[in-house]
């Protein structure tokens, strides 16, 4: 289960799924309890993951969980997507 200490990842992630654009490679999500099922455009097809956050030393550990028959290029998308929802600056 999540911990207290994944609450600013929390609240960008779902900031950002908030105000989803129509050129965003993510098209949707939810909340679940241990973090969130994310939705995502990669090439042509669409996709889902699930992103588990973790508390871990005094931060918070991503895990993004998709089925193994998935492209490393599909991984590659959500994880372009995550890093830059978690590396901006509020």
């Amino acid at each position: 289960m999540a911990s207290d200490d994944d609450g600013p990842p929390r609240k960008r992630i779902e900031q950002a799924l908030a105000s989803l654009g129509p050129r965003d490679a993510v098209i949707g999500g939810s909340s679940s309890v241990r973090g969130f099922v994310i939705k995502f455009r990669s090439r042509r097809h669409v996709r889902v993951a699930d992103v588990d956050l973790t508390g871990w030393d005094g931060g918070t550990q991503v895990h993004a969980a998709l089925p193994a028959e998935y492209k490393a290029k599909d991984l590659a998308t959500l994880v372009d997507w995550l890093r830059s929802v978690l590396e901006a600056r509020a």
